[in-house]
This record gives structure tokens, sequence and C-alpha cells, in this order.
């Protein structure tokens, strides 16, 4: 799993990434904090960033505010889980 994706789900910032093997949609709970794309669709990753960059600003808050799922993957909430 990339650290990358959590830590940016974590601060609210918006994430494109590819449905890949390593859990990404266990991250961005199967595209509702993110986009998912099929891995080597080129036109789906650039369709998702396109929609991503054209979110308005209420939109965008809304993301930030619901709370993204990258906070489920901060040290202290894994360490709770052990």
């Amino acid at each position: 799993m990339s650290h990358a994706i959590a830590e940016a789900s974590a601060s609210g910032t918006s994430v494109v990434s590819t449905d890949c093997k390593s859990g990404l949609a266990e991250v961005l709970h199967k595209g509702e904090y993110g986009k998912l794309c099929k891995v080597g669709n080129i036109n789906g990753m650039a369709n998702a960033m396109l929609e991503i960059l054209t979110l308005s600003e209420d939109e965008l808050d809304s993301n930030i505010k619901r709370g993204m799922s990258g906070r489920d993957f901060l040290m202290q909430k894994i360490s709770e889980r052990i």
C-alpha cells in the first residue's frame, strides 16, 4: 500500500489511483474517498483527474468534512488495533 495515498486521504487531498492488488480499494473504501480506475486504463485515469480538478469549492470542502479514510491508517489508530 502506498503511504502517500493514506497520507493524502488523511489530509483531505483528493486521490486518484489504479485499483491494483495492493489494497487501495480498501483504503479508498472502493472509491468513496477517491477515484479508482482499472489498471492500464489511461483514459479512465485522465478523466478521473479532470473530474477532481473541476470540482467546485463546495464539493472539495465536503470531501474534507466527511472524513477521509486515510485517518484510519494513522500510527495511533493502527497501534490501537494491536
